[in-house]
């Protein structure tokens, strides 16, 4: 669900605008470092004792935040 959320952004662009390609390679990077994200979480979690939820909870909350503010933005214009 973070994923869609992250992506909405991209779609709403105007395509006809230009800069398809760095849109898709921003993207891109974006989803990896979701991946990056969680992973690293997963392990500070286990090196830190903290509760599951949370570990895997925090990514995606930052992430779900982003994704709002990023629709937010582009809506705005």
């Amino acid at each position: 669900m973070v994923m869609m959320a992250l992506a909405l952004p991209f779609a709403y662009m105007q395509a006809r605008a230009g800069m398809v390609g760095i849109k898709v390679f921003l993207g891109i990077m974006l989803g990896v470092f979701f991946h990056l994200m969680n992973s690293l979480f997963s392990h500070i979690g286990l090196l830190r004792n903290w509760p599951p939820l949370a570990a895997a909870a925090v990514p995606s909350a930052a992430f779900f935040l982003a994704a709002l503010t990023a629709m937010w933005l582009v809506e705005r214009r």
